[in-house]
């Protein structure tokens, strides 16, 4: 309760779909952070907490749940954290899919790592590193390289 109100609400609804829903979301936990001790956080997609991702949306690009939680080292991996829900516009999505499509202004609850929390952090407020989780591609930064980009293949004018 003291890290969020979600808290409560995921576990009473662990508790009303009862123990093999229970059972599964621990062992997805538990393959997802190994020996590692569980760290609850939340996060509301917006300009304060989640800069690169309110960009993207605001772009009309859209954002699924799976690709910000791709692991930017390892782009068929995912980071060290479970989503537990998300809440949008009044309403509970429990144990959302990685195919869930995020909106400005969700809050969703995690279950991971501290390592998790802080690379989903960097992930979601770095422009770069969220379109390289979504496109596998990673472009050139900077003026100078975006420019030695577009020329790479072209031939060079003699003098």
């Amino acid at each position: 309760h003291l890290i969020s109100p979600q808290v409560q609400v995921f576990v009473d609804y662990l508790r009303e779909q009862g123990e093999d829903i229970c059972e599964l979301a621990v062992e997805r936990l538990k393959a997802m952070i190994g020996d590692q001790p569980p760290h609850l956080w939340q996060v509301e997609l917006d300009a304060r907490q989640a800069d690169a991702v309110i960009e993207r949306l605001q772009q009309g690009l859209p954002l699924t749940l799976g690709e910000l939680r791709r692991d930017p080292h390892d782009l068929d991996g995912s980071l060290p954290c479970m989503p537990l829900s998300i809440v949008r516009d009044r309403q509970q999505i429990m144990l959302p899919a990685d195919s869930e499509t995020l909106r400005a202004g969700d809050r969703l609850l995690f279950c991971g790592t501290e390592q998790g929390e802080r690379l989903l952090e960097a992930s979601m407020n770095n422009a770069y590193t969220l379109e390289y989780l979504v496109s596998g591609e990673d472009r050139p930064r900077g003026y100078v390289f975006r420019w030695l980009d577009s020329r790479a293949g072209k031939p060079v004018a003699s003098s």
